[in-house]
């Protein structure tokens, strides 16, 4: 029967989409912390990331393993490469400036590889991908360093699975995996993060680049009648929370402030799926 086939096929995509990477970051991030004694947090979690995404990608088959032509097909690779590249920007010893420029450049070599030609010659999208790349690699570097509660990578793992499911309703069943996979991924990391209280910072830049490459690519390649507008809020939730930053909101503090970032950061996200699941079913997915 079909309900039963199409049960099947979520049950299998549950087990190596999100299951398998998240209980190999997790798994790999508590085995080594353990074993290090907390020693090399940051290395730690950025090869979390890495071997749980590529695990689950050569698991599910989502991209290939050699990328070719297409924007795409570099999007896991590009991933793993930025995440190594902030840990370089996060050397204590090197200057700021330093540390800045690295971080432009990596974001200028992902908009190399993922952004089309069509929008670099345009020119302004080119500038406003690289401007919430580096809004969203800041913001979120200094949110996981300064709590210390796994509460980034499990945000930001909420805001790719919503992602997900925006793809979905966009009708490409490719992308929302890469989106599963990654959501997954942090997920195993946040919540090994909030049992050991470890700074989580490697997970801002693979995020800030795999976003909004990942939706605006979705958007660009994709036919559907989903609105640029639930593409543009999934890309734009992660900076949400930094209202609290403000006042009068700024005074709260603890589990308060905490709850009050969760909350700003799920209202864009809400939006932005009911307008899709209002433009789109998943008949076509």
């Amino acid at each position: 029967m079909p309900i039963f086939a199409d049960l099947a096929l979520f049950v299998e995509a549950g087990l190596w989409a999100i299951v398998l990477p998240a209980s190999v970051s997790a798994g790999l991030l508590a085995l080594i912390l353990r074993l290090g004694k907390g020693r090399l947090v940051l290395p730690t979690v950025a090869l979390a990331l890495t071997v749980g995404l590529l695990v689950g990608n050569a698991a599910r088959g989502a991209i290939p393993l050699v990328p070719e032509s297409r924007a795409w097909h570099w999007l896991i690779w590009m991933t793993v490469v930025i995440t190594a590249l902030s840990l370089v920007a996060r050397l204590p010893w090197l200057p700021l400036y330093v540390a800045w420029t690295v971080r432009l450049t990596s974001a200028m070599l992902a908009a190399y590889l993922l952004v089309s030609w069509d929008l670099w010659v345009k020119g302004w999208p080119l500038g406003l991908f690289l401007a919430l790349v580096m809004l969203e690699w800041g913001f979120l570097e200094m949110q996981a360093t300064r709590w210390l509660d796994g509460g980034t990578p499990l945000g930001l793992g909420l805001v790719f699975g919503v992602a997900a499911l925006i793809l979905l309703h966009a009708h490409s069943a490719v992308l929302a995996d890469v989106a599963l996979l990654m959501a997954a991924s942090l997920a195993g990391i946040g919540v090994v993060a909030w049992r050991w209280r470890i700074d989580t910072g490697p997970v801002a830049a693979g995020s800030a680049i795999l976003l909004p490459s990942l939706l605006m690519i979705g958007y660009t390649s994709t036919f559907s009648d989903v609105p640029w507008s639930s593409f543009a809020l999934v890309v734009l939730a992660p900076l949400a929370p930094a209202l609290t930053y403000l006042r009068p909101l700024s005074r709260l503090n603890g589990w308060q402030l905490r709850m009050l970032q969760l909350a700003i950061l799920l209202l864009p996200l809400l939006v932005a799926l009911a307008q899709a699941m209002v433009a789109e079913s998943l008949a076509a997915a």
